[in-house]
């Protein structure tokens, strides 16, 4: 409890009296806008985040890392058809690869993809 200075007559008055003693008037109570303030700086920085590009760039990232995983996962499985000798499987996985590298917007590495697939279906008799 501290004492405050009453705004209409000037007198003392207790920091939790409701009215000054002396005049009646209403004192006026201080507010603390410490919490305000964190909780105004806080809305604003989540409403920057999921609104002004913070949550689009984390997505972006991760569906960046998750193509690539993609293509690489059907690298994988195109070896594991390779090794066992089997064209048509070879065909088939590597156009699955040109289109994980056409998600990732490599144009090299489809075109490339593209090419082994065309060699593979022609090796197995398969159209392309």
């Amino acid at each position: 409890m501290s004492l405050v200075k009453c705004r209409e007559c000037g007198n003392e008055v207790s920091s939790e009296a409701k009215t000054c003693p002396k005049c009646g008037a209403r004192t006026k109570k201080a507010i603390n806008i410490a919490p305000l303030a964190g909780g105004a700086a806080f809305v604003l920085i989540m409403a920057w985040y999921f609104f002004g590009g913070g949550i689009e760039k984390h997505a972006t990232q991760d569906w960046g890392k998750i193509r690539l995983q993609v293509a690489n996962d059907a690298v994988a499985h195109y070896q594991m058809a390779k090794k066992g000798n089997n064209f048509k499987d070879m065909c088939v996985q590597a156009g699955i690869v040109a289109d994980a590298y056409l998600q990732l917007k490599d144009e090299e590495k489809y075109r490339s993809w593209r090419n082994a697939e065309k060699s593979d279906c022609k090796a197995a008799g398969m159209p392309n």
